[in-house]
Parts: structure tokens; C-alpha cells; sequence
């Protein structure tokens, strides 16, 4: 048997804003009330829990130690302040916006623009390093994003992201 999920907002729409016609439309309605409130009891308590395993990343230009970014999502947008025709060759300038996790699940988001044009939109151009889903990144002072090769690091810092 196959599950299929029901949009939130329709559930409520049946719940409050449909009129039943005959019996059947009624008992459905009684249910979709139902069904709307556990929605919320649910919504509400996730709203209000916190996350335990969460650790506090630091301030921007302070030290962090033990760093390990796994690549959760890759996302490719062309800048349109860099986006050029030069001669009758269009030149995109595409950055990568990079969602990143740590191992406590903490989400680090990050844009890195590519140094050099691509003749298409939305593509890196050959010379560019491609980030990967589920490849693990460190941020460092002085360098772009590094592939980790070691699990531990001495230190390294927090850098707008």
C-alpha cells in the first residue's frame, strides 16, 4: 500500500472552509478537524523544542578547533553583476552556494564565487573546483575551502560564510 502525504494547508481548508453536502462529506470534514489539530500539537511542539546535540560555532575571526563540514547541498547561480557579452560570446560568472552541516547538525551556508566565466549559464567552467554532495570541507584562514584530509585540526577560524 502506498502512503502519500497530505498538504497542511488543504487538511485545514477541509477542516474550516469546505461545506459537507451529504453524510460521508461530514464524516470527513469531523476527521480533517481531527487531523488538523494533531497537525498543530505537532507544529507548535517542534517549535518550541531545541535541538540537544547543537554546539555554538563561535563569532566571526574566533579560533575553532575540530572543524569537519560535510556538503548537504549544492546550489549553482549566475551573478548578474559579473555577467558579461564580450564580443558576441556571453561570459556567467556562477557561484556555488554551498549548504553545509558540522557533526552536531549545526546548517553553515556559504557562496563561492568562480574566478573564471563559463560560455553557459548556471555551469562552472572547466578550470573550476566543482563541490560535491557529501565530500567534507574545512574552512581556513587565507585559503578557500580545502578538502579535509585528516579528521582532527590544531585550529582554524570562523570567516563570513
Amino acid at each position: 500500500m502506498k502512503s502519500s502525504k497530505i498538504d497542511p494547508a488543504y487538511l485545514s481548508w477541509v477542516a474550516y472552509k469546505f461545506t459537507p453536502k451529504i453524510p460521508k462529506q461530514e464524516r470527513f470534514v469531523k476527521i480533517a478537524q481531527a487531523y488538523h489539530s494533531i497537525h498543530l500539537d505537532i507544529m507548535i511542539r517542534k517549535s518550541r523544542e531545541k535541538r540537544s546535540s547543537s554546539r555554538y560555532l563561535g563569532e566571526l575571526g574566533e579560533k575553532l578547533t575540530d572543524l569537519k563540514l560535510k556538503v548537504t547541498r549544492v546550489r549553482l547561480e549566475d551573478d548578474p553583476y559579473k555577467t558579461r557579452v564580450n564580443g558576441t560570446t556571453p561570459q556567467f560568472f556562477v557561484k556555488q552556494v554551498l549548504t553545509l552541516t558540522d557533526a552536531s547538525g549545526n546548517l553553515v551556508t556559504m557562496s563561492i564565487p568562480s574566478k573564471n566565466p563559463s560560455a553557459v549559464s548556471c555551469t562552472l567552467s572547466g578550470i573550476e573546483h566543482e563541490y560535491r554532495l557529501g565530500r567534507y570541507y574545512l574552512r581556513c584562514i587565507g585559503e578557500s575551502i580545502a578538502p579535509i584530509r585528516k579528521l582532527w585540526f590544531k585550529s582554524t577560524r570562523a570567516l563570513a560564510m
